[in-house]
């Protein structure tokens, strides 16, 4: 028998044989450990519980877990559990905590859910005011409303103003836990909302819902800031109401503009001097020739030019300009001709 041929079969069966061998150890190992261990009972849900939900024994179990990890506030009876009425939605074999459960004498349903002090007001929506059915129990909201207003000048009788901020949603129609699908149709979106406000929120609620249709503004998981607004007015869209900006609005926020001041025109008191129209002195010059004793001698004669007709009635006016005795043969004569 060849020893190549057997050698690796031996050598596979040992190592197997070896790792059974350390399973088998660690699997007694933990074992024992696990039958050392120290457990409790703590009493956990068979199924989903919605808030607002009185415990019965049917929705109770009990179960044991290790007592090192077990929470401090769990029930170890059925007993203490019986009865109370869930604020929080719970899951299938979730243990139950005391801050899950209403104070004892709560009573069951809607009222379980509102704290002292509080109260729960529900607000008729639709598709639009209702944040088209996406809103879900928990969610935080505020509440907007349009209102008529003549007391402030420039806001010509409407006003929208944020009346309730940070209000916590408790119900949507019936129902008070979040999750489910968003409404297929408009048909199957609920018609209220109801929100968790204190005494005066729910008076102004109740003031806005009678003067219209409140519309809820959704908020943001971290945002519980409080921001104090003085409401957009008609003027305000317009740009023309004056409304500062403040740096957070995208708002169009018109520049005031200051318009020139018009002064009084006054008339002058004295009459402007009286204008003088000099008209220049058209004066012309014709030469004539006159011829005397046999004798020829240029005369210049001046005449105005209106009185010009282009005739000897003109030399018949006025008075010749004789050039000297001296000054005969010394013109030239114009009209010789050459």
């Amino acid at each position: 028998m060849n020893w190549k041929t057997w050698a690796p079969l031996v050598l596979a069966i040992v190592l197997g044989m070896v790792a059974a061998k350390a399973a088998r150890d660690v699997m007694i190992k933990n074992r024992g450990a696990a039958n050392n261990a120290k457990y409790t009972k703590v009493v956990v849900t068979r199924g989903d519980v919605q808030p607002g939900a009185a415990l019965t024994a049917g929705d109770l179990a009990i179960a044991q877990v290790d007592a090192a990890h077990a929470p401090a506030t769990a029930f170890d009876s059925l007993d203490k559990v019986v009865g109370r009425v869930s604020e929080t939605l719970m899951v299938k074999g979730q243990t139950i905590l005391e801050a899950m459960l209403a104070p004892v004498g709560s009573g069951s349903g809607l009222q379980a859910l509102v704290p002292p002090g509080m109260r729960a007001v529900t607000i008729e929506v639709n598709e639009f005011s209702g944040l088209a059915g996406l809103i879900s129990p928990g969610c935080r909201v505020d509440v907007i409303a349009t209102l008529n207003d003549n007391s402030r000048a420039g806001t010509e009788g409407r006003l929208a103003k944020t009346i309730v901020q940070n209000v916590k949603v408790t119900a949507v129609g019936q129902r008070t836990s979040p999750g489910g699908d968003a409404p297929s149709s408009p048909s199957d979106l609920s018609k209220s909302v109801t929100i968790l406000a204190s005494l005066e929120d729910a008076e102004a609620v109740e003031l806005a819902c009678t003067m219209g249709r409140p519309r809820l503004v959704l908020r943001g998981g971290r945002d519980n800031e409080i921001t104090a607004t003085a409401g957009v007015s008609l003027n305000d869209l317009k740009g023309t109401g004056g409304r500062p900006d403040t740096g957070t609005s995208a708002l169009a926020v018109a520049t005031p503009t200051t318009l020139p001041i018009e002064l009084p025109v006054t008339p002058p008191t004295t009459k402007p001097a009286p204008q003088v129209i000099v008209q220049a002195d058209t004066v012309k010059h014709r030469l004539v020739r006159v011829v005397k004793g046999g004798r020829v001698s240029m005369v210049s004669l001046t005449l105005d030019a209106e009185e010009e007709d282009g005739g000897e009635n003109v030399a018949r006016n006025k008075k010749p300009t004789q050039a000297p005795e001296d000054a005969v043969g010394t013109i030239s004569d114009p009209f010789d001709s050459k």
